[in-house]
């Protein structure tokens, strides 16, 4: 063998081992480089929160008296028939004392809020009136029914753009409350 040959055997051997022996071994220092850092930067966070472990906990206390106190604010009732007959009787009044009239009064659903201890019904008023009556029944409704969060209000105007003309509103309302005996 020319010595050319054995010049080109053995860059074949170099490139050989290059791409059988380090590349694969620069890639697994790579991939092992990646996993540590993930695992640090777990452990780091980790650390930051045993660091911050009693400031969380007063944070836990103080939301769960936020919500006791929130939750407070919702009457007791067991859901089904007679709640939502009391329920249209006090949205019928709120709306009836500043003028209007109730045209529909829809329940839409019933849900649970399970983090709060909470029961909801979420209820659909279409009420017709003067403008600034529907503006008046919408304030009458939260300022007098704490429990009570209006989630969309939908109001189309007949006449002009006054306070006096004729609108139809439609309000859909959450109607939170504690279920009677329970959470």
């Amino acid at each position: 063998m020319s010595s050319r040959v054995r010049l080109l055997l053995g860059l074949a051997a170099i490139l050989a081992a290059m791409r059988f022996v380090v590349v694969p071994w620069t890639e697994a220092q790579a991939d092992m480089h990646d996993r540590l850092y993930a695992i640090t930067r777990q452990l780091d966070r980790a650390a930051a929160i045993v660091d911050a472990g009693s400031e969380l906990q007063a944070r836990r206390d103080t939301l769960a008296d936020v919500v006791r106190t929130l939750a407070e604010r919702a009457p007791l009732a067991n859901p089904g028939s007679e709640h939502r007959v009391q329920v249209q009787r006090e949205l019928r009044a709120a709306v009836e004392s500043v003028g209007l009239r109730l045209n529909v009064f829809e329940w839409v659903l019933d849900g649970e809020i399970e983090a709060a201890g909470l029961v909801f019904g979420r209820v659909r008023l279409q009420l017709e009136g003067p403008l600034r009556d529907v503006a008046e029944a919408h304030v009458s409704i939260e300022a007098s029914l704490p429990h009570v969060f209006v989630r969309d209000l939908i109001v189309n105007v007949r006449r002009g753009g006054q306070l006096t003309s004729i609108a139809n509103a439609t309000l859909e309302l959450d109607l939170h409350y504690r279920r009677e005996g329970g959470a």
